[in-house]
């Protein structure tokens, strides 16, 4: 073989290496993540002021997110029980791979116990 020859096969076996090692790393990604906010500064900023929850979901995976059912909580200092009026959500829009979404909610605690959000 020719020092040519050589030098090209071996780009080609570490290239075909390198493209196996990320193929199998792509293989094992398989994750969503869930955020939520009110806080305004951040992306709540995205949503109005009658629906201030924040909630964006990732989908680190191959498959599309047709949808999702989540519960919220809401803690209050030392206080332990959730104050949220309607905890259970669904998050309806489709979230297409390696991509995010989100959408906005409201709830009746937020609206009657928060200065910044009582109508």
């Amino acid at each position: 073989m020719t020092k040519t020859a050589l030098f090209f096969s071996r780009i080609v076996g570490t290239t075909f290496i390198t493209a196996m090692i990320v193929a199998l790393a792509l293989l094992l990604i398989d994750g969503k993540k869930i955020k939520a906010e009110i806080n305004r500064d951040l992306g709540a900023r995205l949503c109005p002021p009658s629906h201030p929850i924040y909630v964006e979901i990732y989908n680190y995976s191959f498959e599309k997110i047709t949808g999702a059912n989540f519960s919220m909580e809401l803690k209050s200092g030392d206080e332990s029980g959730n104050l949220l009026h309607r905890p259970s959500r669904i998050f309806d829009k489709e979230v297409s791979p390696f991509s995010k979404e989100y959408d906005c909610y409201s709830d009746e605690y937020i609206h009657r116990y928060i200065p910044e959000f009582k109508q």
